[in-house]
């Protein structure tokens, strides 16, 4: 990619990413008006792109780390619950808030019958 504009583009192809990559505004409105209209560049930073996802997000690649990452966060869990000072009285809140609005609920249904 180029410096100063001019007629030249200044988006480039980009293996790794796929897709094309611009260094300036201009360059970047070009880029995405060959991607919308050039059949040919679209279809090759689509299969660039799903090449990628491929390689970085395989499911037998990852699905090991995701699995770790759940065990760890379920064999905490109690202990992160009672280091949570915020939810406990998030919880707390809400549960009090429901008893008054039940209650405001019985008075109200009790005046409408004694009247």
């Amino acid at each position: 990619g180029g410096g100063g504009g001019g007629a030249q583009s200044d988006a480039r192809s980009d293996a790794a990413w796929g897709g094309l990559v611009a260094e300036s505004g201009e360059a970047f409105a070009e880029a995405a008006v060959q991607l919308a209209s050039n059949a040919a560049v679209w279809e090759r930073a689509q299969a660039g792109c799903r090449r990628l996802l491929a390689q970085l997000y395989a499911r037998e690649a990852n699905l090991g780390v995701v699995r770790a990452a759940i065990e760890s966060a379920r064999v905490g869990l109690a202990e992160r619950r009672a280091g949570d000072v915020y939810g406990a009285l998030l919880w707390q809140q809400s549960a009090r808030s429901t008893e008054f609005f039940s209650r405001w609920i019985e008075l109200k249904e009790r005046q409408k019958n004694d009247t």
